[in-house]
C-alpha cells in the first residue's frame, strides 16, 4: 500500500506538471520566491530555494481556496512523510505512510502561519507525526455517517432515509468530479465510494478491502469530506 500510494501521488504530479496550469503564472507575480516559475516543474526546486517564503505563500492561497497549491505542498512535503514512513512509527503502525499523507492534509489546512511563519517544512512534518501519533491511539468507526455525507457535502439539512439512494448517488458524483479535477487521489475515491456510496461499508470492512488500517479510512474520510470537498462542493456540483 505506501509504494503504491507514492507512485499514484507521483503519478497524479506528473499529469499535473503536464498540463502546466495556468495558476502557477500567477504565483510567479505575486510571491518572490516563485518569481522565475513558468509551470509546476519548476516550483519544487523553488520551494527548496526558499521553503519559508514559498511554502507560507502556498499556504495561504491554499487555505483561501486554492487546491492546486495545497497539492504542490504536499508533493513537496512528500519525500519527508515517506522517510518519516521508516522510522520507528513503521512497526507500530504499517500503513504509517497512508496515515502520515492524511494528517498533513489536515496540517496543510489549518496550519498557523501568523504565528509560525518561520522552519515551515520542519513544523509540519511535526505536527503531522504528532496527530498521527494521536489518530493512531484512536479507537471507532468512520466519523462522519454516511447519511450525512450528502448533506455536508450538498450544504443543506440531513436527508432522511427515504431519500438515501439519491443522495448516494449525488455524493458520488461530486467524488467523482473532485478525483476528475485531481482534488483527491484514486485511493482516497475508492474508499470514500465504498463508505459513503451504495456498499455502504462500516471504516473495518472499507479497511479490510483496501488494505490498511481502521484509523487510517476514518482519517481519510474526514479529511476529504471536511477540508477537500466541502469547500469547493458548489464547483464540485456545476
Amino acid at each position: 500500500m505506501p509504494a503504491n500510494l507514492v507512485d499514484q501521488l507521483n503519478a497524479e504530479w506528473a499529469t499535473l506538471v503536464a498540463h502546466s496550469p495556468v495558476g502557477v503564472r500567477e504565483w510567479s507575480r505575486l510571491c518572490q520566491a516563485m518569481s522565475e516559475c513558468q509551470s509546476l516543474v519548476d516550483v519544487l526546486p523553488a520551494i527548496r530555494c526558499d521553503a519559508d517564503s514559498a511554502l507560507g505563500f502556498l499556504l495561504d492561497r491554499y487555505q483561501a481556496g486554492d487546491a492546486l497549491a495545497g497539492r504542490t505542498v504536499l508533493q513537496a512535503m512528500l519525500g519527508k512523510l515517506v522517510r518519516m514512513s521508516y522510522t520507528g512509527l513503521a512497526a507500530e503502525e504499517p500503513q504509517s505512510l497512508d496515515h502520515l499523507v492524511t494528517q498533513m492534509w489536515c496540517q496543510i489546512g489549518h496550519y498557523p502561519l501568523q504565528s509560525r511563519p518561520q522552519r515551515i517544512a520542519a513544523n509540519l512534518a511535526l505536527d503531522t507525526l504528532k496527530a498521527a501519533q494521536r489518530e493512531w491511539l484512536r479507537s471507532g468507526e468512520i466519523p462522519i455517517a454516511p447519511a450525512a455525507v450528502a448533506a455536508r457535502l450538498e450544504d443543506q439539512p440531513v436527508p432522511t432515509p427515504t431519500v438515501d439512494e439519491q443522495d448516494r448517488w449525488t455524493t458520488e458524483y461530486i467524488v467523482g468530479s473532485a478525483y476528475r479535477r485531481g482534488l483527491i487521489t484514486r485511493p482516497t475515491h475508492d474508499i470514500l465510494l465504498s463508505v459513503y456510496g451504495p456498499d455502504g461499508l462500516t471504516g473495518a470492512a472499507a479497511a479490510q478491502r483496501w488494505h490498511c488500517s481502521p484509523a487510517a479510512v476514518r482519517t481519510r474520510c474526514r479529511v476529504a469530506v471536511t477540508l477537500q470537498l466541502a469547500p469547493l462542493v458548489h464547483r464540485l456540483a456545476a
